[in-house]
C-alpha cells in the first residue's frame, strides 16, 4: 500500500547529502503520499506499522546529518 512513500523516504535517505530545504520539501512529499494512502483505506495497524518503521529509521539515522534528521522528525510529527 506505501510503495511509493516507501520509495521516496530510500531516496531521502540515500541522498543524505541534501540541504535542509531539500531534505524538507522530500519530507513534506512523502508525508503527504503516506497520508494520501492512509486516506484510501490503510487499517489501524497498516497505519501503525508504518509509524513503526519510521521510528526506526530515525533512530538508525545518523544524528550528525542535521537536515536528515529534522527532516525525518518533521516527517514523523506529520504522520
Amino acid at each position: 500500500m506505501w510503495p511509493q512513500a516507501d520509495c521516496e523516504l530510500v531516496l531521502l535517505l540515500a541522498c543524505s547529502d541534501q540541504d535542509t530545504e531539500a531534505a524538507n520539501a522530500a519530507a513534506s512529499r512523502i508525508a503527504d503520499i503516506y497520508q494520501t494512502a492512509a486516506q484510501r483505506g490503510a487499517s489501524p495497524r497498516e497505519y501503525a506499522s508504518v509509524l513503526e518503521n519510521l521510528d526506526f529509521v530515525i533512530a538508525l539515522a545518523d544524528a550528525g546529518n542535521a537536515p536528515l534528521a529534522n527532516a525525518l522528525a518533521a516527517l514523523r510529527a506529520t504522520l
